[in-house]
């Protein structure tokens, strides 16, 4: 018997608003207490500044790195290595970067001035030796009774020309790793890079296409302790060795992003030599602003330690005046169990699965992190210290551990594309900030994330794809009618307990509307012709559709636009669902807009009523019979 019959329908549920990017977790609590002899210094920047704690902890190992770098170095389960650290800490505009940085490096400063009073007087003494030297030099190739043996063991005796007095400066900005090179002969021996505008390094000179292979080789190097070379056509070839080298950059994230997802720092290893952190903002919490001065004092004395640590002669080689060879701060038996029980546990991690899985570069380094850092903290402390203790390294593991976490927890971070972080940025700030239903993209330039539109425009049509929006052109943002604009959906279920009130969305826009627009009173519609389920252009007479009592205008004006379905048409409108922009459903699924709502046959909208095509009579039938 070929009987065909429908499927019974299925009740719509709307696909909810889908997730942009993996969620983030929240950073973990700095390790304070783990800092050691560095503790008070941080704790006393952020409440003097109210700054987070692990963006004042990176401004104070930072300071402190540079002042022992060149005093001693690391001891590792590799070997010999620099106690040089680099770091990097991603921070909003306005998370006082600036204030927390300068107090930390107050010290540093200090130091570079005492360097200047001593470097303006040597270069008086400087000016008239080389003058004398000219002089001399002159004179023995003036001597027409000497010959020319006589005249080389003379100059011999003079010797080389005097050289220029060491910079006064240890401390660079946002240098080019060409400039820091080429000046490398007449610096110290231990350098720092920190700047409190980190985005003027990573977006500067250095970090072009062109340079940016040669950058991130650079850096290394300093970091590893390497030997620095420079070949040029017209100054020759130039190697140093025997310099220390510590960075911190503070940068915004939207620069941090552009260096965390970039391939090159990633792949030459460049990203895995620096303790990254970023730390929740503090913005908006921030309301002690009252002087502390117990805080102040501690400051000031982290400063003059900084400051006296700098002031010792570093350990130069013999014949040279600005290249270090530091004795190495060797491990306690202890101090190397414990470094050696968390290189195991951090290579565990690596694994497909752990914790480290996608942070592998940095977690390969993580116990030389440990190592450098306990050196640091020893150093600091007592620059002549024999040993490291398990208690430092312990703390040092803490730290580096810390910093692992929030390497594995930036990795996930730095792979999304700008126009999707764009989109999250506008999602968040919807969900977060906007409190009316709807948005369009000039309000959103106005008002949100971002200022020009037609980058909120394109931030709102990803979400769109996303569902995280759903347009709706027409409607009030803002108090104004908006040819375009998109209704936000902010949390989506099933159907029937839909967390999105269409009813009350739809009456809050009837009522804010200069006057309302309404769909056509409905009135007989065509039928479609008769066959199997409406399937080819076959289908039943359907039953007529029920009239709805037209709604009263407000307004003589009001009055000459079409009218609304009432309440007991509404009950048939809503029978099959209501969509995330309000519309209703007809009895597939398939969304319908209140104007078309009336234009459809009692058919298209609720289908057979669970009536089946008998083929054999001909008619459409119930369980009881022919209709």
């Amino acid at each position: 018997m070929n009987v065909f019959n429908p499927a019974e329908p299925v009740q719509f549920t709307p696909e909810g608003p889908q997730p942009l990017v993996r969620e983030i977790p929240d950073s973990a609590p700095y390790p304070a207490q783990a800092l050691g002899p560095l503790c008070e210094a941080a704790e006393a920047i952020a409440t003097i500044t109210e700054a987070p704690i692990a963006m004042c902890a990176a401004s104070v190992l930072a300071a402190a790195a540079l002042a022992t770098q060149g005093q001693r170095a690391a001891e590792t389960l590799a070997g010999i290595a620099p106690a040089s650290l680099f770091l990097l800490t991603v921070a909003e505009s306005g998370e006082r970067k600036s204030t927390a940085d300068r107090l930390a490096m107050r010290g540093v400063r200090a130091f570079e001035a005492d360097l200047r009073i001593e470097y303006d007087a040597e270069v008086d003494a400087n000016f008239d030796a080389l003058e004398v030297w000219k002089a001399q030099r002159t004179k023995i190739l003036g001597d027409k009774k000497s010959d020319a043996a006589a005249k080389r063991a003379d100059l011999k005796a003079l010797g080389p020309t005097p050289p220029a007095p060491i910079k006064p400066h240890i401390v660079a900005g946002a240098p080019t790793i060409e400039g820091i090179v080429k000046h490398l002969p007449e610096l110290r021996a231990s350098l720092g890079i920190m700047t409190e505008e980190g985005g003027a390094l990573i977006g500067g000179h250095a970090m072009k296409a062109e340079n940016r292979l040669a950058t991130c080789a650079t850096f290394s190097a300093m970091w590893d302790g390497a030997p620095l070379d420079r070949w040029r056509a017209g100054d020759g070839v130039s190697v140093h060795t025997g310099r220390r080298f510590s960075a911190h950059l503070l940068v915004q994230p939207v620069a941090a992003e552009a260096l965390l997802s970039d391939p090159m720092a990633n792949g030459q290893g460049l990203l895995a030599r620096f303790l990254t952190c970023r730390p929740p903002s503090h913005i908006g919490g921030r309301l002690r602003l009252t002087r502390d001065a117990v805080a102040e004092a501690r400051v000031a004395v982290f400063a003059d330690h900084v400051r006296s640590v700098l002031a010792r002669p570093l350990p130069l080689v013999e014949g040279t005046r600005n290249e270090v060879e530091p004795p190495s701060v060797p491990l306690s038996h202890e101090a190397r169990s414990v470094l050696t029980d968390f290189a195991r546990a951090v290579e565990k991690a690596q694994a497909a699965g752990g914790n480290f899985e996608t942070a592998r570069a940095f977690a390969s380094k993580t116990a030389e992190h440990a190592a450098r850092i306990a050196a640091v903290m020893t150093t600091f402390a007592d620059p002549n210290a024999a040993t490291v203790t398990d208690e430092t390294m312990a703390d040092a593991v803490t730290l580096a551990d810390y910093y692992a976490t929030e390497a594995a927890r930036l990795a996930d971070a730095a792979i999304v594309p700008p126009d999707i972080a764009d989109a999250e940025r506008m999602r968040k700030w919807l969900l977060d900030s906007w409190a009316e239903d709807y948005i369009s993209a000039s309000v959103a330039a106005q008002r949100g994330p971002f200022k020009v539109t037609d980058r909120a425009r394109k931030a709102l049509t990803i979400l769109q794809r996303h569902n995280c929006v759903m347009p709706a052109a027409g409607e009030i943002v803002d108090g104004k009618p908006r040819k375009e604009a998109w209704l936000i959906v902010r949390e989506v279920g099933p159907v029937s307990g839909f967390a999105f009130d269409a009813r009350a969305a739809l009456e809050r826009n009837r009522k804010t509307r200069p006057h309302p627009i309404l769909p056509i009173r409905p009135t007989q519609t065509s039928q479609p012709e008769t066959g199997i389920g409406g399937i080819g252009g076959i289908g039943s007479d359907p039953a007529p559709l029920p009239e709805c009592e037209p709604l009263k205008a407000a307004s003589t004006e009001a009055a000459q636009h079409e009218t609304a379905p009432s309440a007991s048409c509404d009950l048939d409108m809503w029978r099959h669902g209501v969509s995330v922009g309000g519309h209703p459903l007809t009895w597939t699924g398939r969304v319908v807009p209140l104007a078309e709502w009336h234009r459809l046959s009692d058919w298209e909208r609720h289908g057979p009523r669970g009536e089946h095509w008998n083929g054999l009579t001909g008619q459409w039938e119930d369980d009881g019979g022919a209709v």
